[in-house]
């Protein structure tokens, strides 16, 4: 962000710049693709979750878990008792987590917390996490709530939730220093908009100001094939 950098507009306005980049396209319907790969695709590339290879997600999944810090174990893919990661506790406990790939417009139902909880009893484990790229209905969050009164807590994680999670996995495994991180804001980047001046307060993220002067369309960036 650059406040009066043109002369007509300092002191009351400021200009926005950027830049961009284009990633390849991953095959997330096959299983070997590398998770670092992965993971960093679904965070630039949100949708694209939804056409991952259950077993794939089940696998990035995973490996969100081990990035917080769990020791994360994933089950067979097939004959799971419908617990595909079980996460190792203190004191000898398991967390069971059960992962569902779904479309965005399915959703979560209460049959199905009730049947995940039936799995996590049946495999002794003391918590669940049942991991969802799809909403969960209020009859399947009010169901969780229960289980938890009866002291056997369940936590729902829809998509936004796992992005959230993926991204702090990815800071705390990222190497990158400061020093890159502020090479990157200075670079040149491009003008994307103006906007009106305001004063800049202390935890503000800039990032959330609006553009309200002008505007590019992805083609103005990026030259598309025919």
């Amino acid at each position: 962000m650059h406040q009066g950098e043109y002369q007509q507009t300092a002191g009351f306005a400021e200009s926005y710049s950027a830049t961009i980049g284009s990633l390849k396209e991953l095959d997330l319907t096959d299983i070997s693709t590398p998770l670092a790969e992965v993971r960093q695709y679904l965070l630039a590339k949100e949708n694209s979750m939804f056409d991952a290879h259950p077993q794939l997600f089940e696998n990035v999944v995973a490996s969100v878990f081990s990035g917080l810090g769990w020791n994360a174990r994933v089950t067979a893919y097939s004959g799971d008792d419908g617990i595909d990661i079980v996460l190792d506790g203190p004191d000898d406990k398991t967390i069971g987590v059960q992962v569902k790939r779904y479309r965005r417009e399915r959703r979560i139902e209460a049959e199905q917390i009730r049947s995940f909880a039936g799995a996590l009893l049946l495999n002794g484990h003391t918590k669940g996490v049942f991991v969802a790229t799809s909403p969960f209905r209020k009859g399947a969050q009010n169901t969780a709530r229960k289980y938890a009164d009866f002291g056997y807590p369940i936590e729902l994680i829809d998509a936004e939730k796992l992005l959230d999670a993926l991204g702090i996995a990815q800071i705390s495994s990222s190497k990158i220093g400061k020093k890159q991180i502020a090479s990157y804001f200075l670079r040149t980047g491009v003008h994307v908009g103006t906007g009106l001046h305001r004063e800049f307060s202390p935890g503000e993220d800039i990032r959330l100001r609006s553009v309200i002067l002008q505007t590019f369309a992805r083609g103005d960036f990026i030259e598309e094939e025919d």
